[in-house]
């Protein structure tokens, strides 16, 4: 007698149910699921502390900025005849 033939187990090597194999896929996703969670609640509250301020030392409160010299452009308007004449209103 072989005895791989009279060893029942309920670990099958055959292909799972579709109520096992859903049971399953259920498991490793709600697992997932939660190993996701942890890893954020502990992202989030690892460094909850209030960061210190920063101090400086101004060693000249004025500021030295050069102001920019900007050249006036100048436009010089030739007056010329116009092509139409305008009459002048005389009362």
């Amino acid at each position: 007698m072989n005895s791989a033939q009279t060893f029942h187990s309920s670990f099958s090597r055959g292909r799972p149910t579709k109520n096992e194999s859903t049971k399953r896929a259920f498991s490793f996703s709600l697992a997932a699921h939660l190993g996701l969670l942890a890893f954020l609640m502990i992202g989030i509250s690892w460094n909850s502390s209030t960061p210190s301020g920063v101090e400086v030392e101004l060693w000249d409160a004025s500021q030295q900025v050069e102001a920019l010299v900007i050249p006036e452009v100048k436009t010089e308007m030739k007056e010329e005849a116009a092509d139409i004449a305008v009459k002048e209103k005389t009362s």
